[in-house]
């Protein structure tokens, strides 16, 4: 787990890279973001859930799972 001022950098790097690629990086990276933030609510949450909730979310979390991955994939492209 990062530490707060750790991650905070490392967003501020990718957010000022961002700005500088071309238009459609920003829009693959706020896209990264949103996968990412929605994936992590859900783990967050996984953590609450007794063993027949967790069950029948297990396919929606793996669906967000791979979903934040394929934006990462995108971003990969951009070579940054």
């Amino acid at each position: 787990m990062l530490q707060y001022d750790v991650a905070k950098k490392l967003y501020d790097e990718m957010r000022e890279k961002a700005t500088k690629m071309p238009d459609d990086f920003g829009e693959l990276f706020d896209e990264f973001l949103q996968a990412a933030t929605t994936y992590a609510a859900t783990r967050t949450a996984w953590y609450f859930m007794d063993r027949e909730a967790r069950m029948e979310q297990d396919h929606g979390r793996s669906i967000k799972l791979h979903e934040a991955l394929r934006k990462i994939r995108h971003l990969q492209k951009h070579d940054c």
